[in-house]
Formats: C-alpha cells, sequence, structure tokens
C-alpha cells in the first residue's frame, strides 16, 4: 500500500503534555525510594520501576527537546537510555579516578534530574517550538493491518525478557566479575582504590577507571535499595532485552521511515533470535538474554543502533544537533566499552565511504562524510600520538588496562586454544579470521546473497541502503579478509575481540531482510488486487508470513527456553545461586579471606564486600597453559595465586595445605560436599564445620592453633 510522500509536521504545542508529568512523575518516583522505600520493601520491582524513571529523565529531555522529530516516538526508551547511560557515565568518570565516593556521584546525579526537569518545565512554560519543524516520511509503507504484528514482537520480547530472568545456567564470569565491582562501590568510600578480589589496590591504567557504566548500576542499586544481584539479573538485564529490542525498531523507522516495515523488520529480528536461542552466551540469541547487561554488549545491542540512526538523520537533514547527539553517543560509549566505539566506527565507516562514493562531485557528500569522522577522529588523535611516540601498539594498553588482571599472553592467545568459543578461525601462516558459522545462519545468508545486490541497485537513491551495504561490506572485510583480520587482531585490537567486529553483520542483514520482504509482499498485494484480491493487503500478507516463520522457529526456541529454563546444575557442578552464598553474605560481616575453588571465586565478591579470594579466573590458564606458552613463544608467568589454589584442592599434603592457608591468611574454605576432599576435611582437626543451606557446598573456619599442634609446628602470631 502506497502513501504519498510528504512531510510529517509535530506542532509544537502537542508537546506540553509528556513535559508537564515529568514533575510529578520524577516526584512520586523520588517518594517510592525515599521516604517509602522500607514501606514499599515488598514490592521492589515498584521500586526499580521508580528508580528507573529517575535514571531516564536526563535523556528523554535530550531526546524529547532536540531528536524526537529525527527519531520517532519508537525512539523515545531506546534514545533516552543512551543519553542517560551516556550523560550519567561521562559525568561519573571524575569520580572515579579521583576516588570519590558513591554518594557524592549519586548528589550529582541528584542535581542533573532536577535541572532536566527544569529545563523541561521552562522550555514548555515559553513555548519553545519543536526542535524539528519537519521528518521526511517514506512513501512506501506496509498497510494497516501490519499494525498486528505488535502482537508476535510483543509476545516474543516477553519471551525473551523471561529467559533473561531465569537463565540459570548461563550467567558467564564477566557478569559476576562486574558484579563485584558494583558491590565494591556500594560498601566503599573511595571508589576504584582497591579491587573487590583480593583487596589490593587498583592499577594505575585501568579501564574500571573509565566504567561509568558499573557506577551507574551500583547507583540504581543504591536508589532503588535492591541488592546489586537482584537488581543487575533478575530487573536491569530483562529491560534492557526489551530496549535493545525497540531500539533495532527505532532504527527500523530512521531507515525506513515507516512504522509498520519497521515493526516487521524488528518482529523478524526476535523470531531470528529465538531462532538462535541455544543455552550458551556463545549463541545470537542465548547472548542477549545472558549479557545484554554486560558493559560490550550494551554498546552492541542499544549504542550501535541509536547511533546508526542519528548518523543516518544528520547526513539527511545536515542538522548540527544530529551530528553533536551522535558524537556524544561515540564519546560517551568509550565510559561503557570501547569496543563500542569500534562497532559504530566500522559501521558508519562503511556508510560514509559508500556515501562518499556515490556522491564524489558533490560537495555536500564530503561535508557530510567529514563530519561523520570528526568524532572518530578527535578520539582517535590522543593513542594516535601515544602509538607514534612511544612505538607501543595499541594491544599492549588495551591488555594493561583489562579490568580482570588477566596476563597479556593469555589475554592474546587463549582464543586460539578455545575453539568451543567460535571467535576465531585460523587458517595457517600466522592468518586468522572471524570463525564463519556466522555467515551460515540463513538469515544472514540471504542478507549477503539476495540482499547485496537488493541494495547496489538502490545506492544512487537510498542512503539506508547505503548505510546497510556500507556497514555489511566493512564489517565483512574487516573479519573476513584473512590479511586485514590478522592485523586488525594482532595490531589494533586483539585476536579474542575481532569477533565483535563482526556484531553489525545480524543487525544489517535483518534489516535488509525485512526491506527485501516488504518490497515483495507490496508487490505481491498489488498484483493480487489486481486480479480482484482485494483483501489480501501487504499488512495481512506480512502477518502470515511472519506467523510461517514463526512456526519455523518453534521448534528452536522451544528446545532452547526448555534448556535454558533446566534449573540449577548438578551437585558437583558450581552455581552461582547457589544459598551459600546468601548466606555468607549474610553471616560473615567481618573482613575475611576464603580459600574457595578458582571457578567459584569470581562470584564470592559479587555478594559480599568483606570477603576477598586468592585466585581469579586461573584454572583456564592452567589447563591450557602448555598450549598458550607455544603459541606466545615465551614461558607464561603464572601468578602464585593461581597456582596454590589449584595445589590446594588436588591433593595436598596437610603440611602443604597448612603453609598455603597460613600464606594468605584464609579464615574460611569452601569446598564441594561431594568430593573426597569434604570428607577428609570433615575429620581432620583444625577445620571447624560451619552449617549452612547448601546441600553443594560445605564452608569450613580455620582453627590454626588446633591444625597447627596437629602438625607438630608454631602456630601463627595472630591466627
Amino acid at each position: 500500500m502506497k502513501s504519498s510522500a510528504g512531510v510529517s509536521r509535530k506542532h509544537g504545542g502537542a508537546r506540553w503534555l509528556p513535559n508537564i508529568l515529568l514533575l510529578p512523575l520524577a516526584v512520586a518516583s523520588w517518594t517510592a525510594v525515599g521516604p517509602l522505600q522500607q514501606t514499599l520493601h515488598g514490592l521492589p520491582m515498584l521500586r526499580f520501576g521508580a528508580a528507573l524513571v529517575l535514571f531516564l529523565i536526563p535523556g528523554y529531555v535530550i531526546y524529547e527537546r532536540w531528536f524526537s522529530q529525527a527519531l520517532g516516538g519508537a525512539g523515545a526508551i531506546p534514545a533516552s537510555f543512551a543519553f542517560s547511560v551516556s550523560l550519567f557515565g561521562v559525568l561519573g568518570v571524575p569520580f572515579l579516578i579521583l576516588h570519590e565516593s558513591l554518594s557524592a556521584y549519586l548528589f550529582l546525579c541528584g542535581v542533573v534530574v532536577a535541572l532536566a526537569i527544569a529545563f523541561s518545565l521552562v522550555d514548555v512554560l515559553i513555548k519553545r517550538p519543536a526542535s524539528d519543524t519537519a521528518r521526511t516520511v517514506s512513501g512506501e509503507d506496509l498497510s494497516e493491518a501490519a499494525w498486528w504484528l505488535w502482537v508476535p514482537f510483543t509476545c516474543g520480547a516477553i519471551t525473551l525478557g523471561y529467559l533473561a530472568h531465569i537463565r540459570y545456567p548461563m550467567v558467564d564470569g564477566d557478569t559476576w566479575d562486574y558484579l563485584a565491582w558494583i558491590r565494591e562501590y556500594l560498601n566503599t568510600r573511595h571508589l576504584t582504590l582497591y579491587d573487590p578480589y583480593f583487596g589490593e589496590r587498583v592499577a594505575a591504567i585501568s579501564r574500571v577507571k573509565i566504567n561509568g557504566w558499573l557506577l551507574e548500576q551500583a547507583a540504581l542499586s543504591r536508589v532503588a535499595g535492591i541488592d546489586p544481584v537482584t537488581l543487575v539479573l533478575h530487573y536491569l538485564e530483562p529491560t534492557l532485552v526489551v530496549v535493545a529490542l525497540l531500539a533495532f525498531y527505532a532504527l527500523g523507522v530512521a531507515l525506513f521511515g515507516g512504522h509498520r516495515t519497521a515493526l516487521l523488520a524488528a518482529t523478524f529480528y526476535v523470531l531470528f533470535l529465538l531462532g538462535q536461542l541455544e543455552p550458551t552466551p556463545q549463541s545470537l540469541g542465548g547472548e542477549i538474554v545472558a549479557r545484554v547487561v554486560q558493559d560490550k554488549f550494551l554498546t552492541r545491542y542499544l549504542f550501535l543502533p541509536v547511533a546508526l540512526a542519528l548518523a543516518l538523520c544528520f547526513v539527511r537533514t545536515r542538522r548540527v544537533r544530529h551530528l553533536l547527539g551522535f558524537a556524544f553517543l561515540c564519546w560517551a560509549v568509550v565510559t561503557v566499552h570501547p569496543v563500542g566505539l569500534a562497532v559504530i566506527a566500522i559501521s558508519v565507516g562503511g556508510f560514509g565511504i559508500v556515501h562518499l562514493l556515490c556522491g564524489l562531485r558533490e560537495r555536500k557528500a564530503w561535508l557530510e562524510t567529514a563530519g561523520l569522522a570528526l568524532p572518530f577522529v578527535s578520539l582517535a588523535l590522543g593513542p594516535l600520538l601515544y602509538v607514534l611516540f612511544r612505538g607501543i601498539p595499541p594491544t599492549a594498553k588495551l591488555y594493561d588496562a583489562d579490568i580482570g588482571g588477566t596476563p597479556p599472553e593469555v589475554l592474546a592467545n587463549m582464543v586460539f586454544v578455545r575453539p568451543e568459543w567460535r571467535h576465531i578461525f585460523r587458517l595457517g601462516d600466522g592468518l586468522y579470521i572471524m570463525h564463519p558459522y556466522l555467515l551460515l545462519i540463513p538469515a544472514i545468508a540471504l542478507g549477503y546473497v539476495a540482499g547485496v545486490p537488493f541494495l547496489a541497485l538502490r545506492l544512487r537513491r537510498s542512503l539506508p541502503a547505503r548505510l546497510l551495504l556500507g556497514t555489511l561490506a566493512v564489517s565483512t572485510l574487516v573479519c573476513y579478509l584473512p590479511p586485514l583480520a590478522t592485523f586488525v587482531g594482532n595490531d589494533v585490537i586483539a585476536p579474542g575481540q575481532l569477533y565483535r567486529m563482526a556484531w553489525p553483520i545480524p543487525l544489517a542483514t535483518v534489516l535488509t531482510d525485512a526491506w527485501m520482504a516488504s518490497e515483495l509482499l507490496r508487490r505481491l498485494s498489488g498484483t493480487l488486487t489486481g486480479r480482484g484480491l482485494r483483501g489480501l493487503s501487504s499488512g495481512l500478507l506480512a502477518v502470515v508470513l511472519v506467523v510461517v516463520l514463526a512456526g519455523f522457529a518453534a521448534p528452536a526456541a522451544t528446545s532452547g527456553a526448555r534448556e535454558i529454563d533446566s534449573g540449577p546444575p548438578p551437585l558437583d557442578r558450581s552455581f552461582f545461586f547457589d544459598p551459600i552464598f546468601r548466606w555468607m553474605q549474610h553471616n560473615i560481616r567481618q573482613p575475611a579471606v576464603v580459600m574457595a575453588p578458582d571457578h567459584d571465586n569470581i562470584a564470592i565478591p559479587a555478594y559480599s564486600s568483606y570477603l576477598n579470594v586468592i585466585s581469579f579466573r586461573g584454572d583456564p590458564i592452567l589447563e591450557h597453559l602448555g598450549q598458550l606458552e607455544k603459541l606466545s613463544g615465551d614461558k607464561i608467568r603464572v601468578p602464585r595465586r593461581d597456582l596454590d589454589v589449584h595445589k590446594f584442592y588436588s591433593g595436598p599434603t596437610l603440611l602443604e595445605a597448612y603453609r598455603i592457608l597460613r600464606h594468605y591468611h584464609v579464615k574460611y574454605v569452601l569446598v564441594y560436599a561431594e568430593t573426597p576432599l569434604n570428607d577428609q576435611m570433615m575429620h581432620l582437626p583444625g577445620f571447624v564445620h560451619i552449617p549452612t543451606p547448601s546441600q553443594r557446598y560445605s564452608l569450613y573456619r580455620v582453627d590454626y592453633r588446633t591444625l597447627a599442634g596437629h602438625l607438630g609446628v608454631s602456630p601463627p602470631a595472630n591466627p
């Protein structure tokens, strides 16, 4: 169904209602998390919603005042979220670098929220007209019946959000690592001064000092009065899944102009994710439900689509505000995760190259491309000068700044010894590419085989075609052209991060698939109408197509959902939701060191700021040590902590175990209940069993005097 191409106008007089409601909404939210927080103790979801409203207010004011016409109503939630994360993240960096307190940061956040509300009220009182008086609307869109696509889209979004809420086996180590830092921020007077695992001072160069997203999550936890593990895993992550899907929809609106075509694309995306729903974080569907809350994946699912929408709006309108909004997101995404800047640069760089090639003789094409390049040039200037004057590749500082403090040789080579990650495909002669499994997914393969010619035919007259084709072209070259992929992996980022450069590919291919489908459906509807079948509109055909595709996706989605909802693992495996972690959080209220299996150490500080551990991700290094040393060409210095923990749980003599415990001043020992070690410790003097609600783990307190007497050695002066 065609609608006349033209211009949609939004009158400034209609803008007062949401703005005038901000004040009572903010007051109600503040009341829920302030004076009534204890009263509403049994309603954590309400308190989370109130804290989230306060968090989103500054971002919404920015969106509504300067970008509502460019992004449309579809962009309200994802754009507000992106701008709020950006603003509060940038404001948080000085507090992290200067080791200020969370309370001081929250005071500034409160001032920002108050100023945003005041600005919106003043904007209403002076009756300032809307910033954009017009927005070009696509001349083509699906018929009205396509609005029924909201039903499958909503059902799919709820399903993915629910799976994000209950995905027990899929919470990977990075999430617990970040939760440990959030817990530390909630219980320290000096941010980023000491790490949460060993209680040691944080290195001078560490990415945690510019990671505003972790600080923002700690602030949300404090304001809502919800434990960070509960808030992040059970409330924030499902929320971000829905926000990510809306961000994809908003990008579709910016690309196609037609909301119903964008809705078809968003529904395709939901089905695409459900069809890839395997119970591992490496699957595309499993990735979004298990990891979207992590900093790097937030840049993929939120910042990338919003930034692309603003970049497209700038080229369409050449309005400075769109360029400034795009530049702000590019600068701010570094405070979430620097990889977000690289992914946006690849996508927008491809768009700029194709746009320039299509208008080499047009002055405006050069100006628009130069404008898109400005944010990246400004951010790359410092690192480039550092490389030129110091002769140190960027990867060296990336390794040094790793939050986990993993040895550089391990970071560089671990990806080559873990084929199950599907991140790297080695070709020989030192060359490698991103694993090609991504290109074999039917929806993505279709985007290449049929989508590339489809887009190429529209380059001359279509900016969306230029953006999608440019994104696909540059992402594919960076990831799958062996010399370029190897260079980028070795000298620009790191081999283990190359797969992240492919993140724009699923986004661009699914959008292209939806565009092709909408064109086909409109032509089919026109043909059928010409033959007398007037009831089969393009929108109705779109609904039928989605129902058919949902039938194909249902078996994989059902199987994946069952595995995700399978509950806790067997008792001989780690489980970070085991009741013993909450027990330690509530019952151990003095600083202490816990000897625990290496894999469990990553979760203990996420529950308790009082407890330090001995090792951190040491077992994977020791498991692959021979291969890692062969790849690095040198001996890898494994931290003594990792060696000692491995030795303790590998059958040392009692004297060796005593020396390890004494060296680290260990007060508690955690072991698996169904192991020979637990049976031994039950009968050894010097280990006092502590009753806990866990059937998976056993916890012991170390009595150094009794243990030393049994061994016939001198007890420590301060046991």
